[in-house]
Order: structure tokens, then sequence, then C-alpha cells
């Protein structure tokens, strides 16, 4: 593949160096992203930011900060990952405000 480049790392050290991007991974940890993290990954204007979380109180709060920086919630799937227990995996995909689909 020779269009593609993975930035891995901790995004609120890396994304300083990441001019733009098309799609943005991000799998915090329980604590989430920091705000001003968020700000900065909304300013590069992916065409699609995948977040995946172990807490969905903090995934909540993250996707208002998300969505006050011009993105809206596509799509959020829980799994089940640790049968038997109260844990689980939230994936969200998220979108500029005003595309059909991310």
């Amino acid at each position: 593949v020779r269009n593609v480049e993975f930035v891995c790392g901790d995004v609120s050290r890396e994304i300083g160096r990441v001019a733009s991007t098309d799609v943005v991974i991000l799998d915090p940890p329980r604590k989430g992203c920091p705000a001003e993290t968020l700000r900065q990954i909304a300013a590069l204007k992916p065409k699609r930011i995948v977040y995946v979380s172990c807490n969905p109180a903090t995934l909540a709060r993250d996707l208002a900060t998300l969505e006050q920086s011009g993105y809206s919630t596509h799509e959020i799937e829980p799994v089940d990952m640790f049968p038997q227990t109260f844990h689980v995996e939230v994936i969200a995909r998220l979108g500029p405000l005003g595309s059909a689909d991310a």
C-alpha cells in the first residue's frame, strides 16, 4: 500500500506532526481524550473518525466535544469483549457535519 501512513503513539504528542489525514482511529485509555486533543483532531478535517472506547461515559463526553467541533456521530456499536462482566467496548464512527456517511 503506497497511500497510507500509520502514526502510532500518544495522540497528544503525535498530532503536531500530522499535516492532514483522511481517517483518524482513536483508542484512548478509560479517561478518554483531552478536549484540546479532540479539537486538534477536528482541525485536521478528517473525513472519518473511528473512536474505540472502553468507557461509555468518557465516550459520550468526547463525542460531545467532537460534535461541538463540527462532527456528527453516524454509528455506535457496543461490543461485548468480556462476557459475564460489566465491561463493554464501544466503537463510534463520526464524520463532518452534513456528511451523509462517514
